[in-house]
């Protein structure tokens, strides 16, 4: 299945998913929705910038949060959008360390991430989808 197919589908089931149960208004369920619509926005885009592409650079920041969703976040068409970062584990845990270091430091810095973006992948905990990308290597940008 083409990486367009895998979209639209994904699009639907969050659409149906979103549109199956009854909305009372509730914040975190137009949160979710919100979430939902800017994630599958970020991967088509994602997608299509690098579909004829197999590697590309892009700008990113070490960025967690409370809930349980990728630390990683890349700039695609002038959005930042969350990301699963996968590849060599040695390379991870390196990029980990140096991303934790780059987040406490004083002065502003982005990570230049060097790979493709792939399939999406799952998070088990939220059920919710992010690109992944595929992790070559990485250099600090100050």
């Amino acid at each position: 299945m083409s990486n367009r197919a895998l979209i639209l589908v994904a699009a639907c089931l969050l659409w149906i998913g979103a549109s199956g149960c009854a909305s009372s208004g509730e914040p975190s369920e137009r949160a979710l929705e919100e979430g939902s619509t800017t994630i599958l926005s970020g991967i088509e885009a994602g997608v299509v910038a690098t579909e004829e592409q197999d590697v590309v650079v892009v700008q990113a920041r070490y960025n967690p949060c409370l809930c349980p969703a990728p630390d990683y976040e890349v700039q695609v068409r002038g959005e930042w959008i969350r990301i699963i970062v996968d590849g060599d584990q040695l390379v991870l845990a390196e990029l980990d360390e140096r991303a934790e270091a780059l987040a406490a430091a004083p002065q502003l810095g982005y990570l230049r991430l060097r790979g493709q973006f792939d399939d999406t992948a799952e998070l088990e905990e939220t059920r919710v989808e992010y690109p992944r990308f595929v992790l070559e290597e990485f250099e600090i940008e100050q």
